[in-house]
């Protein structure tokens, strides 16, 4: 009974569990609970997001020439988009990858849950500047921060949305 009790709460907090123990709502779910869809919520943003606005906050310059401590430039380790993060001088790459794929759009930006929206993802930064073995870098005031600003700025702004072009 315990047990049952326990699942009916953790149905409350999480959204809900099936009969079955799947992640269904099962008819268990509480009044409260919400399910937010993250990535319908990204690939909404990809749609907002234009080459234009890329282009003019300078997104590909800032973030492939920036620079850590030791003079490594983010582009040295992750032109490829190795690590999940890219930064290339290679405007079509470095636009489709961030646009089109949510591991690399989620380095970038982050959605807020609670308020059902998308900001400026500063924690991937900060957790980047304090892992083990990464190069440090300023990771509040830096060229690469100013322009992911920019970009998101311009993309919030735009009330002409296109169609999603996230792919995953």
């Amino acid at each position: 009974m315990r047990l049952v009790g326990a699942c009916v709460l953790l149905a409350a907090c999480f959204g809900g569990i099936s009969e079955d123990g799947g992640g269904g709502d099962g008819g268990m779910r509480g009044p409260d609970a919400r399910i937010v869809d993250v990535k319908g919520i990204l690939r909404t943003w990809s749609g907002c997001m234009t080459l234009a606005n890329f282009q003019t906050a300078n997104m590909t310059t800032a973030w492939s020439t920036l620079a850590s401590s030791d003079g490594k430039t983010c582009q040295n380790c992750h032109s490829e988009g190795q690590y999940s993060f890219i930064a290339t001088d290679d405007e079509t790459a470095f636009y489709s990858g961030i646009s089109q794929h949510s591991y690399f759009m989620l380095k970038y930006f982050l959605v807020d849950t609670a308020n059902e929206k998308v900001t400026v993802n500063t924690t991937s930064f900060k957790t980047a500047n304090s892992a083990i073995g990464h190069p440090k870098f300023n990771f509040t005031m830096n060229a690469g921060m100013t322009a992911l600003t920019s970009f998101y700025n311009a993309t919030v702004a735009n009330a002409a949305c296109g169609t999603p072009t996230m792919i995953d």
